[in-house]
């Protein structure tokens, strides 16, 4: 299974076979952002989506979107939604992270970034990813 991003030009076609998907991972988030906002963001250039399909069931798996984060000294790549069909983590996990870094490279990017649940410490980890910092939110 390959990770591919998916061009522009492509995003309304895609986007109702991955909307369930990465509804999840906006519905584990404060409310900072919605699906509509996320189609929006993609539709207009500002996030990119990335899709795993399953060859032999020709099922999207995964869904996620990134956006370029620009710093005063340099670029970022932030994973931005992730989500996936239950069970299939073992299907997608090995095979995403290098099409972003070679994303990454084509755009003089220097960094990969995501925040997550202390779950995808364990997952990540394995790929060389390190836990950097830890966020605490507090509702008011």
């Amino acid at each position: 299974m390959v990770l591919h991003k998916v061009e522009q030009c492509h995003i309304e076609f895609i986007f109702p076979f991955v909307q369930h998907l990465l509804q999840k991972a906006v519905d584990t988030n404060l409310g900072e952002t919605s699906l509509e906002d996320t189609k929006n963001n993609l539709l207009e250039g500002r996030q990119q989506l990335w899709i795993c399909i399953n060859e032999l069931t020709e099922k999207i798996e995964l869904a996620l979107t990134t956006q370029i984060v620009y710093y005063p000294t340099q670029k970022h790549l932030q994973i931005h939604l992730t989500g996936a069909e239950p069970h299939t983590i073992d299907n997608w996990l090995h095979s995403w992270s290098k099409p972003l870094e070679d994303f990454c490279k084509e755009n003089d990017i220097k960094f990969i970034e995501c925040a997550g649940r202390e779950g995808w410490i364990k997952v990540l980890g394995k790929l060389g990813y390190k836990k950097y910092v830890t966020v605490l939110v507090k509702e008011l």
